[in-house]
């Protein structure tokens, strides 16, 4: 992607992430590109670094003060680092950054066929909720 990006460490790393798994998103070209440019100019940003190296993020939108909900949009964690409990530190650190915000609650949506993410958010206490897409799983959590 040949756009600046405030959040380029994170792009890099989705980059990094589709080389070997092709169907982390589910789009491509030009609607690849206007998400990253919507999420790098919309979102907030977490991430965590490992001897000065991106280890992983969340991209969340946190922006919506009337309904106080907010969305995440993106996780990733370098393969590298997966299973070093990195994804548990960051989403310590969003629930403090939308709880200081006022924040009520969070959502996302996850492939059913993503186990580990599935099991990681509901140890965090994300519950499902209705979902009528049937690749997906929309989940939220009470803050």
């Amino acid at each position: 992607m040949s756009v600046h990006c405030k959040n380029k460490d994170c792009i890099d790393l989705v980059m990094k992430e589709l080389e070997d798994n092709p169907t982390f998103l589910l789009f491509s070209g030009d609607e690849r590109t206007n998400f990253f440019l919507k999420i790098d100019q919309n979102a907030e940003f977490l991430k965590h670094y490992c001897d000065e190296n991106l280890a992983g993020f969340i991209a969340c939108y946190c922006n919506n003060y009337e309904s106080r909900r907010a969305f995440i949009s993106l996780v990733l964690i370098d393969k590298l680092h997966r299973g070093k409990g990195i994804s548990k530190k960051i989403f310590s650190q969003l629930f403090t950054l939308l709880k200081e915000k006022d924040f009520k609650s969070c959502s996302l949506e996850v492939r059913r066929d993503n186990v580990n993410a599935l099991n990681l958010y509901k140890s965090l206490g994300f519950k499902s909720v209705e979902s009528t897409d049937p690749h997906s799983i929309t989940m939220n959590i009470l803050l």
